[in-house]
């Protein structure tokens, strides 16, 4: 073999090593490479993608038809506030704070923009008092559940149910104050029925929303029964009286006419009767 050829194995033997780590150094490249960008992606979607808090003046949620359906932002008061619409844009749910930003509120709509449910805390009476209100979408409240203050104190918590002329039709309240609650049932023309405590015990009366008709409770003496007449004047009585029981009926002017009782004097009963001029009987 010349010195020329010898020469030529030489050169191809250096080009086939020279190949080889060419082709071992592009493969270290890029598998250096991959895992980088396998590494930083993984750090760039901990920070960009999922980040721990995301700071905006507002957001929207929107529909397939790029219509807004919630809304997250700043009332003009500069607090916040979560809106709910349907596909029209109309509000159905809202949750923001009053006016003031000292208490929360949620209002429920039905979409024409008319109230439906109203859970707030309203600044009423030297202080804040949770009230829950249902209404038609007309603006009209039909049931209240709320309470209401005295100075410092809740004075007592209520129910009030109307109907869609403003008409109370039941009053369900309960008093701090004089430590009473009471039921009122009322019609719009017809008056009411009134279930309440007193100090000397409960009663029911019959009422027509100004004067009582019947009077069934308690007095110092015991119990009570009492009739009266559409201007309030009482026409008969039941009742204890002196250790016995007491029936007497009285005209418009308060005249007792007639009474069964138990005479003072004798202890025994007594029967009487009188007009305006003549009596019948001793009366007791």
């Amino acid at each position: 073999m010349t010195t020329t050829e010898e020469r030529m194995e030489t050169l191809e033997k250096q080009i086939k090593s020279m190949k080889g780590l060419v082709v071992g150094l592009f493969v270290l490249f890029v598998g250096t490479f991959v895992m980088f960008v396998l590494t930083a992606g993984g750090l760039i979607a901990s920070v960009v993608i999922q980040p721990d808090v995301i700071r905006a003046k507002q957001f929207e949620v929107v529909n397939n038809s790029s219509a807004a359906v919630v809304r997250i932002g700043e009332t003009v008061e500069g607090h916040g506030y979560i809106d709910t619409l349907n596909s029209n844009g109309q509000e159905l749910v809202e949750i923001t704070s009053a006016y003031d930003g000292d208490a929360g509120v949620i209002v429920t709509s039905n979409g024409s923009g008319g109230t439906l449910v109203e859970i707030s805390t309203p600044d009423v009476d030297k202080g804040r008092v949770g009230r829950i209100l249902t209404m038609d979408g007309n603006g009209n409240d039909l049931v209240l559940l709320s309470s209401r203050r005295l100075d410092d104190e809740i004075e007592h918590g209520f129910v009030r149910t109307k109907n869609d002329k403003g008409d109370i039709l039941v009053l369900i309240k309960s008093s701090l104050e004089s430590g009473t609650g009471s039921i009122d049932v009322r019609s719009k023309d017809r008056g009411g029925v009134s279930i309440s405590s007193s100090e000397y015990g409960g009663y029911v009366s019959a009422h027509s929303g100004i004067h009582p008709y019947v009077y069934i409770g308690a007095d110092e003496q015991g119990g009570v029964v009492d009739i009266l007449n559409r201007t309030g004047d009482t026409h008969a009585l039941l009742k204890s009286s002196g250790g016995a029981g007491y029936i007497a009926s009285l005209n418009d002017a308060g005249t007792v006419l007639a009474v069964m009782c138990k005479n003072q004097d004798t202890g025994e009963g007594l029967v009487a009767t009188q007009n305006d001029k003549e009596k019948t009987a001793t009366l007791p």
